[in-house]
């Protein structure tokens, strides 16, 4: 009943409430948003009508079925804080590459971490990343043991 309560109160508080502002609103995945909603209806008897608004849909409560007129639900529903995740849009293709490129080299240094290996260390931030990756390859291709490589 926890994501069913969070949806109602999203639909009850937006001012628009369609499945994306329902996800922006809860932090909750789109599928399931659409899957509660349809539970609303099916199994608390619910009448939630879909009205097009451009190029979405939004959702109005036209009965509150199990729970009558609804006045008992709404007030329980203005308590319920909505998460309102902050997520910062990443719009243009470089903020793309950039936070991909962060995440890769981010995963790298765990990855070799979890091997043993110290190579954070050995990373210049001053160079991009395939240069960083031909200084890795020729420090450890000359290492026959990791024994040497603490020798260094």
């Amino acid at each position: 009943m926890k994501y069913e309560l969070l949806v109602l109160a999203a639909m009850t508080r937006l001012e628009s409430p369609n499945t994306q502002a329902i996800v922006a609103a809860t932090g909750i995945s789109e599928r399931k948003v659409q899957s509660v909603v349809h539970s609303l209806v099916e199994n608390l008897g619910l009448d939630i009508q879909r009205e097009r608004q451009g190029r979405t849909f939004r959702f109005t409560i036209n009965s509150w079925g199990v729970f009558e007129s609804g006045q008992a639900i709404q007030s329980q529903l203005n308590a319920i804080d909505l998460v309102m995740p902050h997520r910062s849009l990443i719009s243009t293709y470089e903020e793309k590459h950039a936070y991909f490129e962060k995440v890769k080299m981010n995963n790298f240094r765990e990855s070799t971490r979890l091997e043993g290996h110290d190579v954070a260390s050995d990373l210049d931030p001053s160079l991009n990343r395939e240069q960083q990756r031909q200084m890795l390859i020729e420090k450890y291709s000359n290492v026959s043991s990791l024994a040497a490589l603490n020798d260094r």
